[in-house]
């Protein structure tokens, strides 16, 4: 008997914990998504993801990076209003429902038990100039400003 109680305890220790995670589950929402390459359509790994809330309160941020097939998931979200960011080397930092790099991206909206699937967010390659500036002599142009 003296073997019994702990078991029994433990037992009904997991089964409440299961059941409050399961009424919190349908309290909050979900999001996953795709970062893309502009124009190609090709994944981007290795990319920061960050949800961010609009005003501030419960919720405030979270933050992941993309897998090798570029999805990102955000489980157990606070309901409310956010900010979906993604930074990578190389490309512009780019926000979900941007028309135009560095254009203003659009909030999504989360309510209690949604689910939002396959949201996507575009990133822009950058660009990198180099070169040499050289005088009439054929030699390099030190301080010369571009």
């Amino acid at each position: 008997m003296k073997k019994i109680l702990p078991i029994l305890f433990l037992t009904l220790l997991a089964e409440s914990a299961a059941l409050q995670q399961q009424g919190t589950s349908s309290a909050t929402a979900s999001i996953q998504g795709t970062i893309v390459r502009y124009g190609t359509n090709e994944v981007l790994s290795k990319a920061s993801v960050e949800l961010v809330r609009v005003g501030g309160g419960a919720g405030g941020s979270a933050t992941t990076t993309t897998e090798a097939d570029g999805r990102f998931y955000f489980p157990n979200i606070t309901p409310g209003t956010y900010r979906l960011l993604s930074r990578r080397d190389g490309y512009w930092p780019a926000e979900f429902g941007q028309r135009w790099t560095d254009g203003p991206g659009q909030t999504l909206t989360l309510s209690a038990g949604l689910e939002l699937r396959d949201v996507p967010v575009v990133m822009t390659p950058g660009g990198v100039i180099t070169g040499r500036i050289i005088g009439r002599d054929g030699r390099p142009l030190a301080g010369a400003r571009v």
